[in-house]
């Protein structure tokens, strides 16, 4: 099993339908505006990246099989908006050619766990089967210290 651990909150729901919504609320007005979903994605995937690459993650995997196990602050964020972060994740990996491609041909599986934590972030884990919700959490904290 290869894994990394992104160190950060990723967007929820709300904030991707809102980036969404402040396009079309500015482009009704006639102006040309940045696509702010488009430029928050790209930044989220480059510290994605950055995270992945650290981490060793530098040519393609073998496995099609991934886990994502999203830490997240629930005093702000309800549990159902979270997984939309796996998308970011999955187009960072296919990016970085990490992943060859994203679709059902080369991805078998995929699981996300949410879970709530005062520390927030996430650990991506790639393997043959998953890891059970406690390992996950011991492997996310005890490489969290370091």
């Amino acid at each position: 099993m290869r894994f990394f651990l992104i160190p950060f909150q990723l967007p929820g729901l709300n904030e991707v339908l809102a980036w969404k919504r402040i396009k079309l609320e500015r482009s009704r007005s006639g102006r040309g505006v940045p696509d702010l979903y488009a430029l928050r994605k790209k930044d989220f995937e480059q510290n994605i990246a950055l995270a992945a690459r650290v981490a060793g993650f530098n040519k393609p995997l073998e496995v099609s099989s991934w886990q994502t196990v999203v830490f997240f602050d629930a005093s702000r964020r309800d549990r159902d908006n979270v997984p939309i972060s796996a998308k970011f994740i999955n187009d960072c990996l296919v990016e970085l050619r990490v992943l060859p491609k994203d679709d059902p041909s080369w991805i078998h599986g995929l699981t996300i766990h949410v879970v709530a934590s005062d520390r927030p972030g996430v650990l991506v884990a790639f393997g043959n089967a998953p890891l059970a919700l406690d390992q996950a959490r011991e492997l996310y904290e005890r490489h969290r210290r370091k």
